[in-house]
Formats: structure tokens, C-alpha cells, sequence
């Protein structure tokens, strides 16, 4: 007979520990840290499993797809240049509303709305290298090229946080169920 409740926990990925430890070193304020723990929470309650299809790829910014392509957290962090934040942030904001499940609607300044979770997460419950982690990784290379701008610039990217951990909170509960 056996059960799951005796099967020791699967131990974090190398491609986990990395990024993780990588992201948390950041400083990017209690936000930020509050999405990469519930990330984590996220990853264990799936196993840290490893899907074939990972998050769209269609329409991704061109520095997630870059970093993809030469291994992740193999080699250095790439840097996002003050001069590419604009053109960042808005194909990251049209990729980000792309990923969205059919009954998150958009809000009335173009962001999505926070109301009530709905049942069908299909699109954002990837797990692995190719899921969430694209999502953590693109948000912390913007709050680092704006760490030290204007408070508008700091504000977006902090939308964008907000917004990623609401979304995550959820499918983390709908996980879990």
C-alpha cells in the first residue's frame, strides 16, 4: 500500500536554487519578494515539474527569449538598458495580457481587472523552467533597470509586480485545492 504522504519531498532543481537565490539578492523591495516566495510556493506545490510546453512564447520580450536560448541562469544575468525600458514594458504589458485566462478581463485603463478569480488557469499553470520562472526573471530585470528613475518609472514596473503576484496568489490557491 502506498501513499504520498510518505514520499519524501522532491528536493529544489539546480535551475530553482539559482534563480532563486539569484532573485532574492536583487533588493527589489517586499513585493518583489512577496511574488518570489509565492513563486516557490508555487513550484513545490507542483513538483517542480518540468513541462514540454512551457508559457507562450509568442510575443515575449526579446531578453527573456535571449536568456532562454543560452541557458538560463548558466551564464550571466542579462541587463536591461535604461534606453530599452519603454519598448520592455510594453511588449512585456501585451505578453502579460496574452497569458491571461478568458475570464480576466481587461480594465478600463488597459490593465486587467482584479475581481474574482475564475476556474480555468490553463495558460499561466506551468510549472518548471518554462513557466513562472520567465515571468519572475523578465519582472526582476525591470525593477532593476528602474531601481534608481523617477518614481512613474518605479510606479509601472510595480503595477506589473502587483498585478503578477495577484494572479499567482490565485493560481497557487487553485493548485492547491
Amino acid at each position: 500500500m502506498s501513499s504520498t504522504a510518505n514520499v519524501a519531498p522532491k528536493p529544489e532543481p539546480q535551475w530553482f536554487v539559482l534563480a532563486y537565490n539569484a532573485f532574492a539578492a536583487g533588493g527589489l523591495g517586499s513585493t518583489y519578494g512577496d511574488l518570489l516566495t509565492t513563486f516557490a510556493t508555487l513550484e513545490k506545490t507542483l513538483g517542480f515539474q518540468q513541462v514540454r510546453m512551457g508559457l507562450q512564447a509568442k510575443g515575449r520580450p526579446e531578453l527573456l527569449s535571449f536568456w532562454v536560448g543560452r541557458g538560463r541562469m548558466k551564464r550571466a544575468m542579462p541587463v536591461l538598458k535604461m534606453e530599452d525600458i519603454p519598448e520592455f514594458r510594453d511588449t512585456w504589458w501585451a505578453w502579460w495580457r496574452s497569458l491571461q485566462p478568458g475570464w480576466r478581463k481587461p480594465g478600463s485603463v488597459g490593465r486587467m481587472q482584479q475581481d474574482l478569480y475564475g476556474d480555468k488557469w490553463t495558460s499561466l499553470n506551468v510549472s518548471g523552467p518554462n513557466g513562472w520562472l520567465g515571468i519572475v526573471a523578465t519582472l526582476f530585470w525591470w525593477g532593476k533597470a528602474v531601481e534608481k528613475l523617477e518614481a512613474s518609472a518605479r510606479d509601472e514596473w510595480m503595477e506589473a509586480v502587483s498585478d503578477s503576484l495577484w494572479m499567482l496568489k490565485g493560481l497557487v490557491a487553485f493548485a492547491q485545492k
